[in-house]
């Protein structure tokens, strides 16, 4: 540990000398680096061994940072929370080695334990159910997992305050980050819901957070926050306590030099830390591992008051976390000296490549420049009860080029280290062959379900099919084989183990028939629209068989962008046609839908009537043409859904008529009432 300590003083001190020659040389009105460096680094969706969990630790002093936070979500066995399992957890002595190492590094660690949501691993043990806010059953939205810790229960503070105590006796460090984001189900239990009908949400929110300031201040901490939830009432920021350090994130490729796009809401554009400057706060702002991003927010937050700035390492779900470091590497150089910044085209992630992982020539270098910069696909394999073609040939085809200029530092086994170049290498080759076989997926699937298909297309799906499945088997067998190097007795990333899942997808479609749909197979083709991509849209599509209602879909539908027109297949067997189609609506903010059909092998039927119409339905006459503009369900303002949370669950629906494609004609209708 001296040996570490001794370590850790040389490394300051060589940062120090480089900041000074820095200072020297440099030209204008150079500011200075930021206070606080800071990096949260999520061990709770991903557990390391404690080493590994060091060693990343390592790289994070190494790259210029001053401050450490670990995100403790339901990770930290201690006497008020021994439910958690080994491998899945930390014990209180494995955290301690942890956090001791980082000190000897003259981190600065803070523990991040959310006070009020985010609570999901905590509530999956009967013994803490009692103390949520969802135990009664009365939420916002019925099918997400209950989250929140009802402060209002005398139980839940008295439980919570002796976890925090558990927690400080492992960070002996002066801050606390207390959490306060996204807590949607606030508010809803019969203690809560008259206090937020007196206060709103706002003041229910603020009290809450003067209880937990009050809880760590009491302890001799000082308190960090997420800023996230001020979006939905601003007028509270004036109840803020004045020593808290604000957390102010946003995750958007480019970010305005007027301020940040709102998180949720209508996403209205506004300048945060201006507001929070005129109310004499601390804050750091906050951004995701996407180098535009992270330019970008610096850019803007460089102009006002700042404490400092935080990389948000959240689970790395798809690589390990060697694919971070680049990107750690740059950030780190970008805030301890702000003349980087300056340089708009600039070197950001290849300086990156470069500190993190020497000896890649230039070419190795672009082509990791490209693995790492590639937008992520969506995780969804196309399954068959959400189709849609989506693939992306282009960057399917870079990316190949990409992995073969970095093939021959490949080696036949897995590298025992996984933050070494042949280990990044390794896990970023895994990693493609496993999303470039999603987007296969996406083009396949829909041929094994397409109600038109022919043998022959069936046959020809199977030989696509079978060159994908081989792949991505070889993938799922290495990437098992990391899992058992990188990560051994932890439990696995759910999300980077998919691989395995998508094999047996693929022998679930090799055995598809090869002969031609029959005449019960359908399809629902839903042509949807979603304003902005953080809402919530929640649609069912019934249809009558007979005078018999019956659904035939139904889903939380999204593209895989920020927002606009998508398609998107659902199958159903059917002996019969339907006659009528209603489609029902209900969730946060609206969500449009531009058109819908359903088909089979020899029909396929169209809207030829508007039968009904209720609720909140926009121009519902534009479901009759077949083209991109939207009919518009719910509530448009999310804000207002937000303080009226009983609009978010109010159905909006339409009735419409079917009539075979080739036999509709101009003559369709609308009810005289249907159309606000």
């Amino acid at each position: 540990m001296k040996r570490q300590r001794v370590l850790g003083r040389m490394r300051r001190l060589a940062g120090l000398a480089a900041a000074v020659l820095a200072a020297a040389t440099a030209f204008g009105d150079r500011q200075p680096a930021f206070e606080v460096r800071a990096v949260l680094l999520d061990l709770a969706r991903q557990t390391e061994t404690v080493p590994s969990a060091c060693a990343l630790v390592d790289r994070v002093a190494d790259a210029g940072y001053n401050t450490l936070l670990i995100y403790l979500k339901g990770i930290l066995r201690t006497k008020a929370y021994p439910y958690a399992a080994p491998g899945e957890s930390y014990s209180a002595d494995e955290m301690r080695a942890i956090v001791a190492h980082a000190e000897s590094l003259e981190l600065n660690v803070i523990p991040y334990f959310s006070l009020l949501g985010h609570g999901e691993p905590y509530f999956r043990h009967p013994e803490l159910q009692p103390l949520g806010e969802e135990r009664e059953g009365r939420v916002r939205w019925p099918d997400f997992p209950p989250a929140t810790w009802c402060l209002s229960k005398p139980e839940t503070r008295d439980y919570l305050a002796r976890y925090v105590d558990d927690i400080l006796e492992v960070f002996p460090g002066k801050d606390f980050h207390i959490g306060m984001d996204e807590s949607w189900n606030m508010g809803f239990c019969s203690l809560c819901e008259p206090k937020r009908r007196e206060k709103g949400f706002g003041g229910l929110f603020s009290d809450f957070v003067d209880w937990a300031h009050g809880l760590l201040v009491k302890r001799g901490r000082r308190v960090w926050m997420w800023d996230d939830f001020y979006e939905f009432f601003p007028e509270e920021i004036s109840r803020i306590p004045k020593d808290t350090v604000l957390c102010h994130w946003q995750y958007d490729a480019e970010i305005s030099r007027s301020g940040i796009r709102g998180r949720f809401l209508n996403r209205v554009r506004r300048d945060w830390l201006a507001d929070y400057e005129r109310q004499g706060l601390d804050v750091v702002f906050c951004t995701w591992l996407d180098p535009e991003n992270i330019r970008t927010f610096t850019a803007y937050a460089r102009r006002h008051r700042v404490k400092g700035a935080m990389l948000t390492m959240w689970e790395p779900g798809e690589t390990f976390w060697g694919a971070a470091l680049p990107k750690l590497f740059a950030a780190g150089r970008l805030w301890g000296d702000l003349a980087a910044a300056e340089d708009p085209a600039g070197d950001f992630l290849d300086y990156g490549i470069r500190r993190a992982y020497p000896g890649f020539t230039s070419t190795e270098r672009l082509a990791l420049d490209h693995l790492l910069r590639t937008p992520r696909f969506r995780p969804n394999a196309g399954r068959a009860r959400n189709l849609g073609w989506r693939a992306q040939p282009l960057v399917a085809s870079s990316v190949r080029l990409a992995q073969t200029a970095l093939a021959s530092r490949l080696s036949k086994e897995v590298p025992a280290d996984a933050l070494s170049p042949d280990g990044l290498v390794d896990d970023l080759m895994a990693e493609w062959d496993i999303k470039l076989a999603r987007e296969d997926f996406r083009l396949l699937t829909p041929l094994f379900a397409d109600p038109k298909r022919t043998a022959a297309d069936v046959r020809s799906a199977k030989a696509a099919l079978a060159r994908v499945r081989e792949r991505l088997a070889r993938a799922a067998a290495r990437r098992a084989v990391q899992e058992r190097m990188w990560r051994p007795g932890c439990w696995p990333n759910v999300q980077a183990n998919k691989a395995a899942e998508l094999v047996a997808y693929a022998d679930e479609l090799a055995a598809t028939p090869e002969a031609p749909a029959s005449d019960d197979e359908w399809w629902v083709e839903l042509v949807l629209h979603l304003p902005e991509f953080h809402g919530i849209p929640r649609w069912t599509v019934d249809a009558m068989f007979g005078g018999v209602w019956r659904t035939v879909a139904a889903g939380s539908w999204k593209p895989g962008s920020d927002g606009g027109d998508f398609v998107r297949f659902v199958p159903f067997r059917s002996s019969s046609a339907p006659t009528r189609l209603r489609i029902s609506y209900h969730g946060n903010g609206s969500a449009g839908l531009d058109f819908i059909a359903v088909e089979n092998r020899v029909t396929r039927l169209v809207p030829n009537g508007i039968l009904a119409a209720q609720g909140d339905v926009d121009h519902v006459e534009r479901l009759l043409r077949d083209d991109f503009q939207p009919v518009l369900f719910g509530t448009s303002d999310r804000a207002e859904s937000f303080h009226h949370p009983e609009l978010a669950e109010k159905t909006s629906s339409v009735e419409l008529s079917l009539v075979r494609q080739e036999d509709a004609g101009a003559r369709r209708s609308a009810c005289p009432d249907a159309s606000p």
